[in-house]
């Protein structure tokens, strides 16, 4: 798995370049799902990331959630 990191994040930089968050509100969050949506990659990658220590959850009513800041540091890590 850690070989393949490098290889989906070089991936993840081409498809997310122009990528905007949907909004600049800090108390947003998102599921495990919609951030594979926003990522364009399948859910596996990013419970990957998750369990890497390399995305941040919090629980939310029993759910996963990334929040959007999380998000945008991510995005900023690994975006060119």
């Amino acid at each position: 798995m850690k070989d393949l990191l490098p290889k989906l994040l070089e991936e993840l930089t081409k498809l997310t370049h122009n990528l905007q968050p949907e909004s600049n509100d800090p108390f947003k969050h998102y599921s495990v799902e919609q951030v594979a949506e926003i990522m364009h990659c399948h859910v596996n990658t990013v419970r990957a990331w998750i369990k890497d220590g390399e995305l941040k959850t919090f629980q939310y009513k029993g759910i996963m959630r990334v929040r959007s800041q999380t998000l945008d540091r991510f995005l900023a890590r690994y975006t060119v």
